[in-house]
């Protein structure tokens, strides 16, 4: 969810800046001092060209290879879940009691030997989740796969990856005018418009 919160953050991060400078009058002060607007923004840009590199390889490289490692740890506990709690020389049922397993000794690799199953009717199968499964979801592929892909899926997953960074510095170049305020008002005026600036923002994504 980083690839969330860190352009909402940035964004309100720059908007709660600019007004405590516009509320306290330092904004005036300095253009008073012949302060230009480029001289003040510049550091904001750079700030938000170094969160959009790194959104990039968020979204790019680590995300994937995040939902890939998750899903591998949900198959590996379903797996264990199953037949992970097997005592050797123990009866255990399985279906409701329909099916009785019982095995000889268990191998801390997970292989059983002398293994007896009893059905109450024949043909219920016992059966693992496949090593592989879950591997085919559209966020466990990697870009490059992604880019190699014509299939419309693949090129709109690769469009949101590409949204992430480029969302940073989008709410950047917003979150300077929504800064803006007038004399008088409150330091906090304009976070309720950021907030929904954003979420039209995202949603049109």
């Amino acid at each position: 969810y980083l690839t969330v919160l860190v352009p909402i953050g940035l964004f309100l991060g720059i908007v709660l800046a600019l007004g405590r400078l516009y509320h306290e009058s330092e904004m005036t002060a300095m253009t008073a001092c012949g302060v230009g607007p480029m001289r003040i923004y510049r550091p904001i840009a750079l700030l938000a060209v170094v969160v959009a590199a790194l959104l990039a390889v968020l979204s790019y490289r680590i995300v994937p290879a995040a939902w890939v490692k998750s899903n591998d740890v949900r198959l590996e506990a379903t797996r264990a879940a199953q037949f992970g709690a097997l005592t050797p020389g123990r009866f255990r049922s399985f279906a409701g009691g329909d099916a009785v397993f019982y095995a000889e000794r268990v191998e801390k690799t997970g292989e059983l030997y002398g293994v007896f199953v009893e059905f109450r009717e024949h043909g219920i199968p016992v059966r693992l989740p496949e090593a592989k499964a879950g591997r085919n979801r559209i966020e466990t592929k990697s870009t490059t796969t992604l880019l190699a892909s014509d299939h419309p899926q693949d090129r709109a997953e690769f469009a949101w990856r590409t949204a992430v960074p480029v969302m940073a510095l989008v709410l950047m170049v917003l979150a300077v005018p929504l800064a803006r305020l007038r004399p008088r008002q409150g330091r906090f005026a304009r976070v309720a418009y950021a907030v929904l600036a954003y979420f039209l923002y995202s949603n049109l994504l």
